[in-house]
Order: structure tokens, then C-alpha cells, then sequence
């Protein structure tokens, strides 16, 4: 019984891990990175106010705003998306 309830720990301990380790973040985790400089961030926070994803009302000139702040910090995905 010992070595079942074993099993059944560690099957979810190491399910739990693999789930948290591939959430996406929320997007009020990643207006934070962006506000704190992070490119990766900001080019995700600008696509998602382009494109109304996970929820996010669409505003082009916040997604303007952005990408275009992800472009000068080295994004190569913003650069793309602005032209």
C-alpha cells in the first residue's frame, strides 16, 4: 500500500511541475515584464493588443505603442510587425 500511495505522489508532484512549467503566463504577468523593459514582453503585450488575444480589448494605438517600444529593444518579432 506504502509503494502505491508513493507512486501516486510522485506521478503528481512531477505532473504538477510539467503543468506549471507550460502555463502561459496571465496577461497581467506579462504587462508587468513589459513595463519592466522586457522585449520578449512587450512585442506579446502589442500582439495582444492588436489582436484582442486571451481576452484583451483590441487597441491599436497601445499595440502601436508597444511594438514599437519591443523594436527598440532589440525585438526582432516587433520589426517585423511594424514593417
Amino acid at each position: 500500500m506504502k509503494i502505491k500511495n508513493t507512486t501516486f505522489y510522485i506521478f503528481t508532484m512531477i505532473f504538477s511541475l510539467h503543468s506549471s512549467a507550460f502555463a502561459e503566463p496571465s496577461v497581467a504577468d506579462i504587462q508587468y515584464r513589459a513595463e519592466q523593459g522586457q522585449s520578449v514582453a512587450q512585442y506579446h503585450l502589442g500582439m495582444m493588443l492588436l489582436s484582442g488575444e486571451q481576452g484583451v480589448v483590441k487597441n491599436y494605438e497601445q499595440a502601436f505603442k508597444w511594438l514599437t517600444v519591443a523594436d527598440q529593444n532589440g525585438s526582432m518579432g516587433a520589426k517585423y510587425s511594424l514593417g
